[in-house]
């Protein structure tokens, strides 16, 4: 009965740590809003501000435009055409603990990120 019940209790734990830490393009496919509350140097700077992410690796944005991102677990980078030329930004993507609210980092060090709400 210890084995089953420990067993139990790994694999609950296996499927959180997989669901906090595991992205797709389906889990994040939505409207997100910007939480930024003053000016940085590169990047969105509007409180209005959103990210509309699509399932088929595609975003738009009024800071960066149209482009295309890639995902790797909680990791993800967009990539678009600017005036010099292309760009990119690579962070982190997040969801709060038995939470469906997706966070997508900005700037970890002033607390600024997208936040799902669709």
């Amino acid at each position: 009965m210890k084995k089953i019940a420990a067993i139990i209790i790994i694999g609950l734990i296996s499927i959180m740590l997989y669901r906090a830490f595991y992205f797709t393009p389906n889990t994040i496919e939505g409207v997100y809003i910007n939480n930024n509350t003053s000016p940085v140097l590169e990047g969105p700077n509007s409180e209005t501000d959103t990210l509309k992410i699509f399932n088929d690796l595609t975003f738009e944005n009024q800071a960066w435009g149209i482009g295309t991102y890639k995902i790797d677990r909680d990791r993800i980078s967009f990539s678009y055409s600017y005036e010099y030329g292309k760009a990119g930004y690579s962070t982190t993507v997040s969801r709060a603990f038995l939470s469906n609210k997706i966070r997508i980092s900005l700037n970890s060090d002033l607390g600024f990120y997208y936040e799902i709400i669709n």
